[in-house]
């Protein structure tokens, strides 16, 4: 086998781990929606979906983004009102899309009452190697030159909590590509290196677990997304007047707010940055963002370690 060919079958292999790790993650929260069905567990189904589709896409699966798209489009349906149950023949289209999806990726197809169990924990490392390596193939077709890296890879994090961060890591990446990394000539021009770094910091607390994603890219332009806000009528320009670098930052998680000028193959796909701080609510954490103009932007992510922790509040 050839390099190439290695390195095709080996991105393969990680694609079909994880989407494997998604939809275990949807048959769990799945199995109980006959008899009791929560907000949070629609929530989390949708997300999990949400993201195989975007993560399927990214890489050309174009059967599998369309099988998990329709797992999507059935979720959504049940995600409005309060919840007490699933109707039967919603259930039986999700059952029957989710043993389609398992079949695609050469999965064991689940039956009846059978669920798959999951590794407690999983090292930093292995579970979030596969949103490294989209970044890095993401820059360079786009002509971008990235240096992508994550610190901490021995930390533990709880499954539950990666099944649950896969989405929002995978946005604020392909974002951080897609807007805060300039091409090589212009870094040149503003004499940074040719290389851009993008860094993910994986850091383990008593309670908690902190993740920090760092790239020195260009920085939120705060006065075009004022602008922007403003213009979409999301805000007044009285009220932005003398708001402070914080408060401005803030208007980029209004609903419907990019930071970039146009969508792209790289942007406008998938969550946004106020659905991605949304699911990262939903399990008891926060997602706060700083930035400064050709300097570089921040993202840092706090999550509770248990889901005790996580449901409490």
């Amino acid at each position: 086998m050839n390099p190439s060919a290695l390195t095709e079958a080996t991105e393969d292999a990680e694609f079909v781990a994880e989407a494997a790790g998604y939809v275990d993650a949807l048959d769990r929260e799945v199995a109980d929606w006959a008899d009791h069905c929560t907000r949070a567990s629609v929530q989390r189904a949708f997300r999990a979906m949400h993201t195989l589709k975007g993560a399927a896409g990214f890489i050309g699966e174009d059967h599998v983004e369309m099988l998990a798209h329709a797992v999507e489009e059935v979720i959504s349906t049940c995600i409005e009102g309060a919840l007490q149950s699933v109707d039967g023949p919603t259930l039986r289209r999700i059952r029957t899309l989710t043993k389609a999806l398992r079949r695609e990726l050469g999965l064991h197809v689940v039956t009846g009452s059978e669920i798959p169990e999951s590794r407690p924990r999983e090292l930093a490392g292995e579970a979030f190697v596969s949103l490294l390596r989209q970044a890095r193939r993401l820059a360079g077709e786009h002509g971008k030159h990235v240096q992508v890296c994550l610190s901490g890879t021995k930390v533990r994090v709880p499954i539950h909590l990666v099944e649950c961060l896969r989405g929002p890591l995978s946005h604020v990446l392909r974002n951080a590509v897609a807007h805060a990394v300039e091409p090589p000539r212009v870094r040149a021009s503003f004499g940074k290196p040719y290389f851009a770094t993008l860094l993910i910091e994986v850091e383990e607390g008593p309670h908690e677990l902190f993740i920090r994603i760092r790239d020195d890219g260009c920085g939120f332009d705060l006065g075009a997304l004022k602008e922007r806000v403003v213009k979409r009528g999301l805000a007044t320009e009285q009220a932005t007047v003398g708001m402070t670098t914080t408060e401005l930052i803030e208007l980029a998680f209004l609903p419907g707010v990019s930071t970039a000028h146009e969508v792209s193959a790289l942007a406008g796909r998938g969550m946004g940055l106020e659905a991605a701080r949304a699911a990262i609510e939903a399990i008891g954490g926060t997602l706060v963002l700083t930035t400064e103009r050709h300097v570089g932007t921040t993202v840092v992510i706090r999550v509770p370690r248990t889901e005790r922790q996580a449901n409490v509040g």
